[in-house]
């Protein structure tokens, strides 16, 4: 069972300065390469932009109510659940997961109890994710999750009702 752990970040302004600091060496290289007709300080300003962009990748801003799930080549690494701009691992695949509270309204129901009087009765479910991994990993879909009512006993039917999810017995 795969449990949230935190995945460490950087800050993401200083990896913009660096990003940015790196594409103006490398451009100020590529320059003088050209001046002075140098292939190697060409490749070497090439290679360095090239470093630039895949480092940039990895820049990512956070926004509040909202988890993301850290994934290098399909293997878990952990969560980011801190707010702002943050740096990664650029080849880290990172899936958003929605932390806010979220609502499951149940239709109005209306029965009558042993004496015959008329009861109406809803459910409104309130729930929120606490564990973004479980989430990611074990579940089926979260929007898809719709209960199933069984008749328990021999009660008659539409009176009695258990509630069970799809997997439960």
């Amino acid at each position: 069972m795969v449990t949230e752990k935190t995945y460490q970040t950087m800050s993401g302004w200083t990896m913009l300065f660096v990003s940015i600091a790196g594409a103006v060496l490398a451009l100020i290289l590529l320059v003088v390469g050209a001046t002075l007709q140098s292939p190697v300080l060409i490749i070497f300003a090439l290679l360095l932009a090239i470093a630039v962009v895949i480092s940039s990748i990895g820049l990512f801003t956070q926004q509040p109510n909202l988890a993301r799930v850290m994934l290098l080549f399909g293997e878990y690494r952990g969560t980011v659940r801190d707010t702002g701009f943050f740096w990664a691992n650029p080849f880290v695949i990172r899936k958003p997961i929605s932390l806010r509270l979220r609502n499951l309204e149940g239709s109005l129901l209306k029965v009558n109890d042993k004496q015959g009087n008329p009861i109406e009765i809803a459910a409104v479910v309130v729930w929120r994710i606490e564990d973004s991994a479980r989430a990611t990993f074990q579940r089926r879909r979260l929007h898809d999750v719709r209960p199933r009512a069984k008749r328990v006993g021999s009660a008659p039917p539409g009176q009695l009702l258990r509630l069970r999810s799809r997997r439960g017995a």
